[in-house]
């Protein structure tokens, strides 16, 4: 309980108020809606029963979420859209979320090890014909120019590549 100005309010509550007024206000904001009052946010907090008081922040959703606009005005960008070609999903492979959305990556990739170079760190760096470049972070002597791999998600953002009996190999996507 926290008291405030001679009463007392649950924390709880007072976050919940906090909460839905800044997202319905958001929401509203965003839809061209007016957002509710915030003596209507008082009166729905006031009410001690749970359901009844659920249900007054749903009518108050329900009557803000009335948009002024056009639903057609709002339109998803091009990047929204999943890329509709297996050559467009290989080659998100192994970019972070930031730069391509979820959907749109496949589980794995198979290639050819097109070259292989040290990167100064002791690691190497091998080129796929597909014009990839993946770091190796474990031991890699083992790859070999023209080994047929197979790359998959790992645990935790991390990716493994598999080259046939020669292993598996933990790797970051460079390029």
């Amino acid at each position: 309980m926290i008291k405030f100005h001679g009463r007392e309010f649950e924390l709880a509550r007072i976050i919940c108020v906090v909460f839905v007024s800044a997202t319905m206000g958001a929401a509203a904001t965003s839809l061209g809606a007016t957002p509710p009052s915030a003596a209507d946010l008082a009166a729905c907090a006031a009410i001690t029963a749970t359901d009844a008081r659920l249900a007054c922040y749903d009518a108050l959703a329900a009557r803000s979420s009335a948009p002024t606009a056009p639903a057609a005005a709002v339109s998803p960008g091009p990047a929204a859209t999943p890329a509709s070609t297996s050559t467009s999903t290989a080659e998100a492979f192994g970019l972070p979320p930031a730069q391509v959305y979820k959907d749109v990556r496949p589980k794995s990739i198979e290639a050819h090890i097109a070259s292989i170079e040290p990167d100064g760190l002791g690691h190497a760096r091998v080129v796929l014909d597909i014009g990839q470049t993946w770091t190796v972070v474990d031991a890699s002597g083992a790859l070999s120019i023209g080994d047929a791999v197979k790359i998959k998600r790992a645990s935790l953002g991390s990716y493994l590549m598999t080259a046939g009996s020669k292993g598996a190999f933990r790797v970051h996507r460079t390029q």
